[in-house]
C-alpha cells in the first residue's frame, strides 16, 4: 500500500498525529507490569481519600467552652453536657470546660444538667475548619425542703446507712445499691429507675417527670434526698454519679413511716447520695 503524505500543519496531519501518539501511550501502558499498574491505583486512590479527608476537615469543626454559674463565675464541675441528635455526652472537668471535636458545621442544641442548678439548653452556630469557644451559665435552683413531721420510732438514726440495710432485709420495696448503680453505667435517676418495675419516666417539651403507673393510672411520688422531703431537688434529671443507694416504694403504705405524709396518695423514691458518707 502505498504511503499518503500529508503536511504537517494542516488538520488532517494534527489528527494523524494524536491518533499515533494515543496509539502509543496505550501500548506502552500495556507494557506496563501488572505490579506497576497495582501502584499506580494505590496511588490515585491514595490521592482521593487525601482529597476527601481535608474537605471533611473543612467542614467540621470543635466546640468547646466552659460552664460557669450565672451568680457567681464559678466553674460548674461535672455538670453532664450532651448535643442532641449526635448521641455525643460528656461532662465538664475541674475547671468547668468541655470540648466536642469534630462536630459538623451548622446549629447544635447543647443541653446540661447538674445538682443544683436548672435545666440549661442553648442553640448554639458553629462555622467550618475552625474552634468556637463559648462559655454558657446555667442559674442556681434552690433545694426547697418541705416541712418535716418528726414522729418518734423504733429507729432513732433512720438516716444511717445500718438502718438502710436493715429496711433492705425487710423485703419491702425495691432498692438500687452503689454495685447497681455503677454497673447500669445509667446517666441520670430516669435511666437508674427503668430498672424498676412500676416507674415509668415521661417526658414533653424538654421536661421529664418520673410517674408511679399503678392500676392502669399514674401518681408523682414523693422525693427524699438523704431523709429530707425535695420534691424540688429530687426528679429523673437527678445525675446518678452522685448517688449511693435509691429506695422505691409503689406504695404510700409500703414506705417507712419516717417517708410518709398526711394525705399522701402515691409512692416515695430516696436518693442517698455519697456525699453523705
Amino acid at each position: 500500500m502505498s504511503k499518503q503524505h500529508v503536511p504537517a500543519g494542516s488538520q488532517a496531519g494534527d489528527a494523524l498525529a494524536v491518533r499515533a501518539a494515543a496509539a502509543s501511550s496505550g501500548r506502552h501502558l500495556r507494557r506496563l507490569p501488572r505490579l506497576g499498574r497495582v501502584h499506580f491505583a494505590l496511588a490515585a486512590l491514595l490521592l482521593i481519600a487525601t482529597v476527601g479527608t481535608a474537605f471533611a476537615q473543612r467542614n467540621t469543626t470543635t466546640l468547646a467552652g466552659r460552664i460557669v454559674d450565672r451568680e457567681t463565675r464559678a466553674p460548674i464541675v461535672g455538670a453532664w453536657l450532651a448535643i442532641e441528635g449526635l448521641n455525643r455526652g460528656q461532662r465538664t472537668d475541674d475547671s468547668g470546660r468541655f470540648a466536642f471535636p469534630g462536630l459538623p458545621s451548622g446549629p447544635h442544641r447543647l443541653r446540661a444538667v447538674a445538682i443544683g442548678y436548672n435545666l440549661a439548653k442553648w442553640l448554639l452556630r458553629v462555622e467550618p475548619g475552625g474552634l468556637t469557644h463559648e462559655t454558657l451559665e446555667m442559674t442556681p435552683r434552690p433545694v426547697v425542703l418541705d416541712s418535716l413531721q418528726v414522729q418518734t420510732t423504733e429507729d432513732t438514726d433512720w438516716r444511717s446507712p445500718d438502718a438502710l440495710a436493715r429496711r433492705r432485709s425487710r423485703s419491702v420495696g425495691h432498692f438500687l445499691m452503689r454495685e447497681d448503680i455503677d454497673s447500669r453505667q445509667a446517666v441520670t435517676m430516669g435511666d437508674l429507675l427503668q430498672a424498676v418495675p412500676g416507674i415509668v419516666t415521661m417526658c414533653q417539651t424538654g421536661e421529664c417527670r418520673t410517674v408511679i403507673t399503678r392500676s392502669g393510672r399514674g401518681c408523682t411520688p414523693e422525693w427524699y434526698v438523704d431523709g429530707f422531703p425535695a420534691s424540688f431537688a429530687g426528679g429523673p434529671e437527678f445525675p446518678s454519679r452522685f448517688t449511693e443507694a435509691v429506695e422505691v416504694y409503689l406504695n404510700a403504705g409500703d414506705a417507712p413511716l419516717e417517708m410518709q405524709r398526711p394525705g399522701q396518695r402515691c409512692g416515695v423514691i430516696a436518693i442517698w447520695t455519697r456525699r453523705r458518707q
